[in-house]
């Protein structure tokens, strides 16, 4: 189990814990509970490197509703994020590129960047 950050529409922040190994919406703390749905990995532009977001793939087409914290980490004028998203560390290992811990350093700096987004809302 790994420490993620959700980012909700409603600009709920929270650290929450992500279990790498599960899969299926029905395992609580797997990427597609935290996203409602199948996952997709996004690198954005206003996130530092080793760090991305998982989404919902289907969030447009399922008409969730755009997440102001995570258009704005995607850094495109044209184009939003529909539906939460799940904040992670990802890292180079024996199978390719993996979801990783973050240390409490890392976790605070982005949740003060995190909380500072929302309230510019």
């Amino acid at each position: 189990m790994i420490k993620g950050i959700l980012v909700t529409v409603t600009d709920e922040i929270k650290v929450v814990d992500v279990d790498t190994t599960s899969v299926g919406e029905e395992s609580p703390n797997s990427l597609q509970a935290h996203v409602k749905g199948w996952i997709e990995m996004v690198r954005p532009r206003g996130l530092p490197d080793h760090f991305m977001f998982v989404c919902n793939e289907e969030g447009k087409l399922l008409n969730l509703k755009p997440n102001f914290v995570g258009t704005v980490l995607y850094g495109c004028t044209q184009d939003y994020i529909a539906g939460d998203i799940l904040i992670c560390k990802e890292d180079y290992g024996n199978d390719g590129v993996e979801i990783v811990d973050m240390c409490q350093e890392e976790m605070e700096l982005l949740l003060g960047v995190l909380n500072l987004i929302a309230k510019a809302k």
